[in-house]
This record gives C-alpha cells, sequence and structure tokens, in this order.
C-alpha cells in the first residue's frame, strides 16, 4: 500500500478551507450576527437591550446558560416577517459559500417565533426560498430540519407540527382496487378527492387519482410545485383560507360537517344525473 505524504503544516488551512464540506447540524437563528440584528431591528421598529453593534457583539462572551438564552431571544425578536427568515438564512449561506460549504440542513425553532405571534408559513416560506436560491444560485443543496423545545409541553409540539404541515406544499395520490373505484364512481360523483380541494371548493393542490397515480407523474407535479414559489405560495394562502373557515376551536369537527354537506349536495347530484 503506498504510503500518504505528510502536508505541510503551513498548508493545512488553505486546504481546509477549499475543500468541500456538508453542514449537517447549523441552528440557523443561532448564526445571526450583531450587524444583521441590528438592520432587522431598525427594519422592525424593534427595541433591542443594547445600545450598539458592538455592545451585542460583546455579549457574545457569555458564561451561562442563562445569558446565552438572553442574547437568543433578543436576537429572535427581530425576526418577525418572511423576507427577515429569509434574509437571515441568506446572511448564512453566503458566509457557507465563502468556505466551500455545498451541502447543508438547517434546524429551525419554529415554536421560537409562532409564541411571538409570527405566522409559522412566514418562517417556513422564508427559509425555503433561502434554500431554493442558495441552490440555484450558490450550489448550495440545502433542507430544512423542523425542531421542537424540549421545555414545551407535548401538546405544543403537536399543535407545531399540525401547523407546519398546513404551511407544507402537498401533492395529493391515491390508488384503490379497479373494481372497488369503479363500484364507487356509480354511486358518487364527485370533483374533488382530497380533503384539501374538497374544503377549498377548488383544485388547490394536484390530485392523482387510479391510472393517474404513476412515479412519473408523481415526480413531475412534485417538482413542478417545488420549483415554483407562487405555486407554493399560492397553495399556502388557500390553506389559511380553510383554516380560518373551520375555526380555531374546533375544526375538526367543522371539517367533518363540511365534508358531510359536500357528501350530501355531490350525492344528491350524481343521483339524479
Amino acid at each position: 500500500m503506498p504510503s500518504i505524504p505528510d502536508i505541510a503544516a503551513d498548508r493545512l488551512p488553505e486546504l481546509l478551507r477549499s475543500m468541500p464540506k456538508a453542514e449537517l447540524h447549523i441552528h440557523i437563528e443561532g448564526s445571526l450576527e450583531p450587524v444583521l440584528i441590528f438592520a432587522l431591528a431598525q427594519r422592525n421598529d424593534v427595541e433591542l437591550p443594547y445600545a450598539d453593534v458592538a455592545a451585542l457583539r460583546a455579549a457574545y462572551a457569555f458564561t451561562n446558560l442563562q445569558s446565552f438564552l438572553d442574547l437568543y431571544y433578543a436576537g429572535a425578536s427581530v425576526l418577525l416577517h418572511e423576507q427577515d427568515f429569509y434574509d437571515m438564512a441568506w446572511a448564512y449561506f453566503e458566509k457557507a459559500q465563502a468556505d466551500h460549504v455545498v451541502r447543508a440542513e438547517l434546524f429551525f425553532d419554529p415554536q421560537t417565533h409562532t409564541a411571538r405571534g409570527v405566522p409559522m408559513a412566514a418562517v417556513i416560506e422564508g427559509l425555503s426560498r433561502a434554500c431554493t436560491d442558495a441552490h440555484t444560485k450558490l450550489g448550495i443543496s440545502a433542507d430544512l430540519i423542523l425542531c421542537f423545545l424540549r421545555h414545551l409541553s407535548e401538546e405544543d409540539a403537536l399543535a407545531t407540527l399540525e401547523a407546519a404541515l398546513l404551511a407544507a406544499p402537498v401533492v395529493a395520490f391515491y390508488r384503490i382496487s379497479p373494481l372497488t373505484y369503479r363500484a364507487g364512481r356509480r354511486f358518487v360523483r364527485i370533483s374533488h378527492y382530497s380533503i384539501v380541494n374538497i374544503l377549498a371548493g377548488r383544485p388547490l393542490v394536484p390530485e392523482l387519482i387510479q391510472g393517474e397515480f404513476t412515479a412519473g407523474n408523481l415526480a413531475r407535479e412534485t417538482l413542478r410545485v417545488l420549483g415554483s414559489e407562487s405555486v407554493r405560495r399560492e397553495m399556502r394562502a388557500g390553506f389559511l383560507e380553510i383554516r380560518k373557515s373551520l375555526g380555531e376551536g374546533r375544526a375538526s369537527e367543522n371539517a367533518a360537517r363540511e365534508l358531510e354537506r359536500f357528501l350530501v349536495t355531490e350525492g344528491t347530484a350524481a343521483r339524479t344525473d
């Protein structure tokens, strides 16, 4: 086996800088730096407990967990709108490209923001848009990993997950046995199959039913949705309309009533055809 020659110590820093890297554990809120924090605070009219950028930078020399958390939440307080989350992630991606990062997996804490009244869609859309631009403009492959705050309850975590799913793009697909499908079509003729489209009263998300559900069609529709910011934005706006129409308190019961009304109406129409 051939021996590997030693690398001179003075060459190592440049070699390490130029090597392609994967960043597999980056908490994106923790990447906020003092200059951007103050810029976002000014843009959003948020008062910080620091006199200036220098004072904030000095606070980064935290001495215990509480001093770190104070700094973390002060930085997070300036993130209010979709563009704020985009700018935060984009600042990270620009630095990552300089370090030759080619793959990044961004951890984010939506509970930190939704507890302050920031919409889940603003968090996810801003970060997602930055990930898309990082791929097309900087050559960095990036994805998001949703995290939960361990000091909060399981119920809060589940509610956060449900809210995140409502902010995520969807492609619906169904396939059952051909005999069952043909029998069902004789008695129930409905224009939509996905509960989302039924509640929206229009084709809000793409549906691939029976013969249309193929690997090629699924890949095409998925890429179309993921590749179009306008399509994803329209979906999220529709999800928000549905959520508002169902209400916050008894959403599942209201959804069940809407589905019952829909099936009665559509079923009656089908029987009279």
